[in-house]
């Protein structure tokens, strides 16, 4: 007897849900949230933000912020309300905004290199506390502190700071105080109290482990037990002292990616998945399975769009719309699947079919001859209601380790089986995937050939052995047969050498006579030395003419001398300020600081002294490299007012603390001029130009901006008020190492003395003009022209690239480095991709433990000044034998010819020290992938 359920499932779409009201065209539901006041904010995949009032059924569209007060972006992904009635929005691509209730304004939070902004463009998951609001981005976690408005991607832990990356699409604050994130890493949970910091992933082999490394989504529940959604590994219970207990297809569940979670009022667990809905019950172990033919949608749902409104309704959102229904509405299906085996039946080596209809007449088991060909399997369900929902899955022991899910077909076609004994394992659900009954069982067996006996094997085994060493014996005879060979042609090249020797004796006597020629020669020369001898006198006289003019040249160098010397001085002094400060906190980090603010504010002088220690050596190799003529200019777009105002507001903030008498001012154009040129060489003639200012002016102003353009040319300016020029200095201010009249002038520890020349070869490798005047009230402009060329508005556009992820774990590199501590540097960058490191000192120890062979490298890091021997002559050496080995070479030789050199004996890249992060990791991508 067949039974039919008929009403038991009662699933709703969008529009009865909102009753009078309509979405509009755009029916892709991204997220969804009640807020305190009940209202209901839906967010859409390009129609913006709609929010839904249930009291008067009405639905409005958040405007744009172009049209007025609204949204950035057109596609929200998350919301979170703080304890003060704020709404936190995430955009895809975006960014994020703040919906301030009270002011009804929205604020707008993007990208912009600043610490008052996030660093990820897309947002995928928000949660705001009383004090911070966690950000999940395509780079990671960020936290923003909403008293001073600054983000950070550090989060702080008992052992200092650390940080999550990765993309993180879910943040959820537990009853416990901790802050889960849901990343593409794992599941990381951080104990806002305790300040720690947990890290669960797959672990192969551990049953308690997370089950997928991939987590959409987190939901805790009434019992306050956690529950994880992952894409691949089903929803996995959390229990923080034993583990994660994963459930997935092999439990019922059909589909293995679970995008949300929400618990109805009877404890029931429900689920949106890459199937459709499923409901799991914690009680009884079991899921119930809805889809398509349940009136849901064909499409797919989306991640973390679910919540149970506070009329238990429950919400999923789709791209096909919302789907929600009421929990006591869905009864899933109770009736056992009832299954049986109704039909076995033998194709035989003949052709010949012999069918079993009652299995219970096989006495024992299917036996299977030698040459039989196909075993066909027929089950069934005698079930109205479950009529095209009921799902099989089957398994042979001896062959099959797990159960195999057969779909909806009610048969099997078991071939090829070697010969033993198998039991075929059948099982079925009913409507709702529950499966209700233990399997039936059928017993078969596959009997063994003639040809699969076991005297048949030895015999084979021994003829093989036997042709085995016939095979041996062949082959040393023809290898004596060869050396018999080689012998006679080692013979024919000793007689070849002795009549080359004799060729040489005879090359030796026709030397010698050229040797006789050579002393004849010789004589000649001697001659024409005495007629020399005579000259000498008369280059006397011209020597005594040319004295004059060098002592004049003399008087000329030693006054540059005394120049490049209080240039010396200065940078000397430069050099030491901030290798003091170095040293200096280095010193003070080597004793125990308990203070990590202090820690960290001696850390933050040490980064910044060398970044500016690294600026000054790099401005004087740019300046030596422009005038050797090797440094070329790299053109691009260049906002010249943006990057104008810029400087301005540092040099403002700097001033600000030194010099409250000094003021700094900006001179541009209403509209922006955007153009074509180097944008950093731009920044540093502005700068040098700037700084050169700074050190002459102690009251007044300094100001610069653009004059004037014109079709060809833009004129830049930066004039100052200070202690002005002397006369005729206006001819030398741009000399090499010239700091005017009095060098002790030089009073900025910022400044060189190179700063007017090093803008002067600057702009003219740009192709400008640059000249000084003098101002009638004192102080100086400066001028210079650069070649314009306008970028019209439609070329601009704007990037982002998502961080480049570098993982090479199984890798080898072999570090040559005499230095420790550049290799303790090396050994820091590549820490976190696992690559194995193995490190030499000299290129001696490098090509010992290339030619002991032990071990293959993947990738050589080679330093070129090393001691015994140098990394140019172990890259010859290396090149002889080995041709494939990628060799990167990291020096502190910054010259063209040394780059080209190292290209010519074989080396893949050359990277210039000090060596950085993102530079060491793109060039080894290129070799490692």
């Amino acid at each position: 007897m067949a039974f039919v359920n008929q009403g038991r499932r009662k699933f709703y779409r969008t529009d009865a849900f909102l009753g009078t009201a309509a979405l509009p065209a755009e029916n892709n539901i991204t997220s969804l949230h009640e807020d305190s006041y009940r209202q209901l904010w839906i967010g859409t995949n390009g129609s913006g933000l709609l929010i839904y009032d249930p009291e008067n059924q009405h639905i409005r569209s958040v405007p744009d912020h172009s049209i007025g007060n609204g949204l950035h972006f057109n596609k929200p992904l998350c919301f979170s309300e703080d304890p003060d009635g704020n709404m936190w929005i995430g955009y895809y691509e975006g960014g994020m905004s703040c919906y301030l209730r009270k002011q009804d304004r929205f604020v707008y939070y993007s990208p912009d290199g600043s610490d008052t902004q996030p660093k990820g463009l897309q947002v995928w998951g928000i949660h705001a506390t009383d004090d911070a609001v966690w950000i999940g981005t395509e780079l990671g976690v960020e936290k923003m502190d909403r008293k001073n408005g600054i983000f950070s991607s550090r989060i702080d832990t008992n052992g200092g700071t650390t940080s999550i990356f990765g993309g993180c699409g879910v943040i959820v604050e537990d009853s416990q105080g901790r802050i889960l994130f849901g990343t593409h890493r794992g599941l990381y949970v951080y104990h806002t109290i305790r300040k720690e910091l947990a890290y669960y992933h797959p672990v192969q082999g551990d049953l308690t482990s997370l089950a997928g490394r991939w987590v959409l989504s987190i939901f805790e529940d009434a019992s306050k037990r956690i529950w994880i959604g992952t894409h691949g590994g089903g929803l996995n219970l959390w229990d923080g002292a034993h583990g994660f207990t994963a459930y997935s297809i092999e439990n019922g569940l059909k589909g293995s990616i679970v995008k949300s979670i929400q618990q109805d009022a009877s404890g029931n667990i429900w689920l949106s998945t890459n199937y459709g809905i499923s409901s799991f019950s914690p009680r009884q172990k079991q899921f119930a399975n809805y889809n398509i033919k349940d009136i849901l949608p064909e499409g797919n749902f989306y991640d973390n769009a679910a919540i149970r409104k506070s009329d238990n309704l429950i919400c999923f959102g789709s791209n096909q719309g919302i789907v929600y229904f009421k929990p006591d509405e869905i009864r899933p299906d109770t009736l056992a699947a009832g299954l049986e085996i109704t039909e076995v039946s033998l194709t035989k080596r003949s052709g010949e079919v012999e069918r079993w209809f009652d299995t219970h007449a096989i006495k024992h088991e299917v036996p299977i001859q030698p040459g039989d060909k196909l075993v066909h399997i027929t089950f069934a369900v005698p079930s109205f209601s479950a009529a095209g929902r009921v799902n099989y899955k089957y398994m042979l022991d001896g062959r099959d380790l797990n159960w195999i899910d057969n779909g909806r077909c009610n048969f099997v076609n078991l071939s090829g089986l070697t010969p033993g004994r198998y039991r075929f394992k059948v099982m079925a659900s009913n409507a709702d995937g529950i499966w209700v009954q233990p399997p039936q069982e059928l017993a078969i067996r596959v009997i063994a050939p003639w040809y699969r006996q076991t005297w048949l094997v030895v015999l084979v085994l021994f003829m093989v052995l036997t042709g085995a060493c016939w095979w041996v014996a062949r082959q040393i005879a023809l290898w004596k047969q060869k050396s018999e060979q080689l012998l006679g042609q080692l013979q024919d090249r000793t007689r070849e050498l002795e009549q080359r020797n004799l060729e040489i004796e005879d090359q030796t006597s026709k030397i010698t006579h050229q040797r006789d020629v050579a002393t004849a020669q010789r004589d000649q020369i001697s001659k024409q030395k005495e007629e020399l001898e005579k000259h000498r006198t008369r280059l006397e006289e011209l020597v005594d003419e040319r004295t004059q003019d060098l002592v004049a040249a003399k008087d000329m160098a030693e006054a540059s001398d005394r120049l490049k010397t209080a240039f010396l001085q200065n940078l000397s002094h430069q050099i030491r300020t901030p290798m003091n400060a170095i040293l200096g906190f280095i010193n003070l980090l080597t004793e125990k600081i308990d203070d990590v603010i202090s820690r960290e504010y001696y850390l933050r002088i040490i980064n910044e002294s060398g970044r500016n220690m690294l600026a000054l050596i790099h401005d004087i190799i740019d300046f030596g490299k422009m005038q050797a003529g090797e440094l070329q200019p790299e053109y691009s777009e260049c906002n010249a007012s943006e990057l104008i105002r810029t400087l301005v507001t540092r040099v403002r903030e700097k001033v600000s603390r030194e010099n409250t008498l000094l003021n700094i001012l900006t001179e541009l154009p209403p509209d922006d001029e955007v153009m074509f040129t180097d944008e950093k060489k731009l920044r540093q003639i502005l700068t040098k130009l700037i700084d050169n200012a700074l050190n002459s002016t102690s009251s007044g102003y300094i100001k610069t901006g653009i004059m004037s353009k014109t079709e060809d040319s833009i004129v830049f300016f930066v004039e100052d008020t200070g202690h002005g020029m002397e006369a005729g200095e206006e001819e030398h201010i741009f000399d090499h190492f010239y700091s005017g009249a009095a060098p002790a002038k030089i009073k900025d520890k910022n400044v060189s003395g190179l700063e007017p020349a090093f803008a002067k070869v600057a702009v003219e490798l740009l192709g400008g003009k640059i000249w000084v005047e003098r101002n009638p009230a004192g102080g100086a402009t400066f001028l210079f022209t650069l070649p314009y060329m306008k970028v019209s508005k439609e070329n601009k556009h704007q990037s982002f690239n998502a961080p480049e992820t570098y993982k090479w774990a199984g890798k080898r590199i072999l570090v040559a480095e005499d230095e420790d501590s550049n290799y303790l540097l090396i050994e820091a960058i590549l820490k976190e991709t696992k690559v194995e490191l193995f490190h030499v000192t000299d290129g001696v120890e490098l090509l010992e433990i290339i030619d002991k062979g032990e071990q293959k490298f993947d990738l050589i890091l080679l330093d070129l000044k090393m001691p015994r021997m140098g990394g140019i002559n172990a890259m010859k050496i290396i090149r002889d034998s080995d041709k494939d080995t990628p060799v990167i070479v990291q020096t502190a030789y910054d010259q063209t010819y040394h780059r080209d050199q190292c290209m010519d004996f074989g080396c893949n890249d050359f990277l210039v020290k000090p060596l950085r992060k993102r530079e060491l990791l793109t060039a080894v991508k290129k070799f490692l992938g």
